[in-house]
């Protein structure tokens, strides 16, 4: 049985927005975005998430690819699949 598993991320979401809005309330929150340290936080919380995705489903021998929706995820499934093979 062949298990995959593909993260679709929206490209922004890899990186932080100006406004960030509660997806449950709806509330808008404006963030300071010209904070270096923010924006460092952000892409290591970022990385740090991958990271533990990518080892979780290595630990269940289960394949993962991540794709940004702006990327062709056919181009990211066809390396996915010739590194199996």
């Amino acid at each position: 049985m062949l298990m995959i598993s593909v993260s679709a991320a929206h490209a922004a979401k890899r990186s932080i927005s100006s406004i960030m809005i509660d997806a449950e309330t709806g509330k808008e929150q404006y963030i300071d975005t010209s904070s270096k340290a923010l924006r460092n936080a952000h892409a290591n919380y970022w990385r740090e998430r991958m990271a533990t995705l990518k080892h979780s489903f290595a630990k269940s021998s289960v394949d993962f690819v991540s794709v940004a929706t702006n990327e062709d995820f056919v181009k990211a499934l066809r390396l996915m699949f010739a590194m199996r093979a």
